[in-house]
């Protein structure tokens, strides 16, 4: 059986740390009060200089603090006095919906090994940007088709510009919140300006977290990408001279949207994140923890399994064997001769999913 890493980090406890830290401020050195509790000189070093802080948590140091964060949120809820006016509260966020979407489920007759069904012989897909507020309300959706143009680049600063889709729709009532992710395309300085001029508000979802905070991603994109194919295979069904492309596509969206995007669904979509009604017990603290496979130790094998491993040509890494210990998910692992690119990829699965 393979070794594994022992535990590399906080092997001794905390008051120990304290103790040592408080001998060294006495007058002790560092390596006589290390070695006396038990703790990293290094480790000691770095809290005595104060580099580190006994309350610091594991991992990259936040760009912003805990408490500027709150400020930003108790001002967003009372200066802009949007508690009672769920209409002024936006979300968007993009998803792509392809020509040949997986087929949904079918009837055939019992026992059939296989069911043929027609799909559209374009693999070209569209991204759709969905707009909706706290109170249930949709904006048209902002379609964007494959292309290289200047145009096509712009288009998110288009959908906020004057007399497009956000202004026209957002209704006159000023200020108005918009919360997009953290993408690229969502911070271009004249669309920033435009909406500083009109008194929109851009909050920024963090980077990382939007498995738990984007709001269509957890509710709505779910049930619209599940309606969207029974659409396109019925569609296939009822015209079979017809394919899926740029010119049958609207028709199918239209479909899908009138029967997802509907007010119930879009309220539920606020109360699960927490920010309408503003409720911040509904994201966990957990959710934002370190990673179980970060956490955990990684398996290594023993010299004898490595001598009985088959060498490879020089160019091609060699051949791992991957063993988990008892306790862990029963799994093994044999990497078979694959390409330098296969290699890396089973190696990154391999040190993140023990």
């Amino acid at each position: 059986m393979g070794k594994t890493n022992e535990k590399k980090y906080n092997k001794y406890p905390r008051d120990a740390l304290e103790k040592a830290i408080k001998a060294v401020e006495e007058g002790r050195t560092c390596s006589g009060a290390a070695k006396e509790f038990g703790v990293p000189r290094k480790t000691l070093a770095h809290h005595v200089s104060g580099k580190c802080r006994l309350d610091r948590r594991a991992g990259r140091e936040c760009n912003i603090p805990t408490d500027i964060e709150n400020a930003i949120v108790d001002k967003l809820v009372a200066e802009l006095k949007l508690k009672d006016k769920p209409e002024s509260i936006w979300n968007c966020d993009e998803t792509g919906l392809q020509f040949s979407p997986d087929s949904s489920r079918i009837v055939a007759e019992k026992g059939e090994r296989s069911v043929n069904s027609r799909c559209s012989p374009s693999k070209e897909s569209v991204t759709t940007l969905v707009t909706i507020n706290a109170a249930g309300q949709a904006m048209p959706p902002l379609c964007v088709v494959k292309g290289k143009t200047s145009r096509a680049l712009q288009n998110f600063a288009r959908w906020t510009r004057r007399n497009n889709v956000f202004l026209k729709h957002c209704g006159p009532a000023r200020p108005q919140l918009l919360v997009p992710d953290s993408h690229h395309s969502h911070e271009m300085l004249d669309m920033l300006e435009l909406a500083q001029q009109e008194d929109i508000h851009v909050m920024a979802l963090p980077p990382h977290t939007t498995h738990a905070l984007q709001l269509l991603d957890k509710v709505v994109f779910k049930p619209f990408k599940t309606a969207y194919k029974r659409v396109c295979t019925e569609f296939l069904a009822r015209h079979p001279s017809l394919t899926i492309n740029k010119a049958t596509w609207p028709r199918l969206l239209k479909q899908t949207w009138d029967s997802t995007m509907r007010e119930g669904l879009l309220k539920k979509t606020f109360e699960a994140t927490g920010i309408y009604p503003v409720d911040r017990s509904r994201i966990p603290d957990s959710v934002f923890s370190a990673s179980d496979a970060i956490r955990s130790m990684v398996p290594v094998a023993d010299a004898e399994e490595r001598d009985n491993l088959k060498m490879v040509p020089k160019e091609k890494p060699l051949q791992q064997l991957l063993k988990l210990a008892p306790g862990e998910h029963t799994r093994t692992l044999l990497v078979k001769q694959k390409t330098p690119t296969q290699l890396s990829r089973l190696t990154t699965w391999s040190n993140f999913s023990v």
